[in-house]
């Protein structure tokens, strides 16, 4: 395979995941921001980090539940098959 093609399907795959990082995000969030077609990778992967740091405090301060709206799957939930 040529490395142009190699790299453009690397890329294409980043890009993907980004797509659906930004619908999970938004689906446990509901944060607008999310939202906004023009947000760039660099503040999706940013409010990402934020969302599961907040998440990873909760869970020390004994909070539970990980999605604000009931029947929603969550974040770190929907992660652990790709985790593993």
């Amino acid at each position: 395979m040529l490395k142009p093609l190699v790299e453009k399907k690397r890329r294409d795959r980043i890009n993907q995941s980004l797509e659906e990082l930004r619908a999970l995000l938004f689906n446990c969030t509901h944060d607008q921001r999310v939202r906004n077609p023009k947000l760039e990778k660099a503040e999706i992967l940013e409010l990402t980090v934020s969302y599961l740091e907040r998440r990873r405090r909760e869970r020390k301060t004994g909070r539970t539940g990980m999605c604000r709206s009931p029947g929603l799957c969550c974040f770190v939930q929907l992660f652990k098959p790709r985790l593993n």
